[in-house]
């Protein structure tokens, strides 16, 4: 009994203690978001033809409930209309399982950017279309920028930034405006990553377990956000860092600068954003926080959630590639890594 007792008690205490750390970080990182936000927004950087491109993909499958929602919001950043271009690419995975509707995100993404580019005068949205029933979100990225750049030669530059975005994705209107006022400061760093919330669709959660479960996942997710993900990428010291721990990208608010996603070979499969994050971290690539959140819908269903966690662990397999494809852009880079 007293053996149990003690077990019990190094174990709340470990629990304790971590919470408190990660409490302790979560501060740091809000702090820092807050003083680098102040700064940005003090800085007088005016609007000139010297501001890069910025190429926003919007992959999607069976979204027709919300893409034109999506597509309004995303009508509405705030950047020079002749240096944005945003793109949707649907796959024909639409029509896996015999699903054949008339009104499916194809067809709709089709009418809304018609209706929204003649309402705007001007052809701020594309449609690209990815041909095959097989291949992932890495594979939909990487044909719709061989397709843009057929379409749009004179957008790719070594200073254009490409960004990604899901289609529940919410940010303020001044993202990009922020976005390139920190480029422009910190000489153009090669990546950036913006930190997300998960309470887009909190409200909206039934109230049974399923729905207590989601709640619960999204304030974990929420946090661990803050508390690791925001301060893995804060705590960077230097221009250049060398590696002392293995990092990641998170797949949405991510802008990678066309030069450098040229130079490792696009996007790389099956985890994109994960196994980006690898290759610059062997690299010794710093990977730039963007102090304005990006927030997105919550997982719902207990099956979910533990589908779209093993997605980190599937990503995490890759390593051994990643120093193969970090190789052959370092060719020096030392044995030890």
């Amino acid at each position: 009994m007293i053996l149990i007792t003690n077990y019990i008690f190094i174990i709340s205490a470990v629990i304790i203690f971590f919470g408190i750390v990660n409490a302790v970080r979560l501060h740091f990182s809000v702090r820092h978001l807050k003083k680098q936000y102040a700064i940005l927004q003090c800085a007088q950087i005016d609007k000139s033809n010297s501001w890069p491109n910025i190429i926003i993909l919007i992959p999607v499958l069976r979204e027709s409930e919300v893409i034109g929602q999506t597509l309004q919001f995303f009508s509405r950043l705030r950047y020079p209309r002749m240096k944005l271009r945003i793109a949707v690419i649907t796959t024909e995975r639409e029509f896996e399982n015999d699903f054949d509707d008339k009104k499916n995100t194809i067809t709709i993404t089709r009418e809304k950017i018609k209706e929204f580019n003649t309402q705007n005068q001007n052809q701020l949205f594309h449609h690209i279309h990815y041909l095959n029933r097989h291949g992932v979100k890495a594979d939909q990225l990487n044909y719709a920028i061989e397709q843009l750049q057929i379409l749009l030669p004179n957008y790719f530059n070594s200073q254009t930034y490409i960004g990604v975005y899901d289609v529940d994705s919410i940010i303020p209107n001044n993202t990009l405006e922020v976005l390139i006022k920190d480029a422009i400061i910190n000489k153009y760093p090669n990546i950036y990553q913006q930190p997300t919330f998960y309470f887009n669709n909190y409200k909206i959660l039934p109230l049974n377990l399923n729905g207590l479960l989601s709640k619960s996942f999204s304030w974990l997710q929420s946090a661990f956000a803050l508390y690791h993900e925001s301060n893995m990428f804060i705590t960077q010291f230097g221009d250049k860092k060398r590696l002392t721990r293995m990092e990641y990208c998170i797949g949405h608010g991510m802008f990678v600068r066309w030069s450098f996603l040229k130079r490792i070979g696009l996007f790389p499969a099956p985890i994109e954003d994960t196994r980006l994050g690898h290759i610059a971290s062997y690299i010794g690539e710093k990977i730039r926080i963007l102090p304005v959140f990006d927030s997105v819908d919550v997982t719902i269903g207990i099956k979910s959630q533990i589908k779209q966690s093993s997605v980190w662990f599937t990503g995490e397999a890759f390593i051994i590639e990643d120093l193969k494809i970090a190789r052959r852009i370092v060719p020096d880079l030392s044995p030890w890594q």
